[in-house]
């Protein structure tokens, strides 16, 4: 959905403590690879309500799926991607220091 436009915001339900200026694009589901990046235009950080509101036509989910991703949340976060590329050739995920894929954060230095 990102690499077609219909989704230009991740949501994630903490900001992390560094700042997030790319993020790589994993695709679990048969590649089982990295099949891509985004650079990160902005974090929006809010109470859930706040976020939807701003986001909901780019998130690339409906309300009751959004609603039951942060239920129970205080806080919602939405990093607004740009600069959207497809690797030609999947990169595995070793090529970033990775032995698996992360269940929600992992920082990667790149040179």
């Amino acid at each position: 959905m990102i690499f077609d436009g219909r989704k230009s915001v991740e949501y994630r339900k903490a900001l992390p403590s560094s700042r997030v200026d790319k993020i790589l694009i994993y695709e679990s589901r048969g590649v089982g690879a990295v099949i891509g990046e985004a650079g990160v235009k902005e974090a929006l950080a809010g109470t859930p309500e706040e976020i939807w509101s701003l986001t909901n036509e780019a998130g690339g989910i409906d309300a009751k799926a959004f609603d039951e991703y942060f239920k129970g949340r205080s806080m919602a976060v939405a990093f607004v991607l740009d600069n959207i590329t497809r690797y030609d050739r999947p990169k595995m995920l070793a090529d970033f220091g990775a032995r698996r894929a992360p269940q929600n954060y992992m920082w990667v230095e790149r040179g």
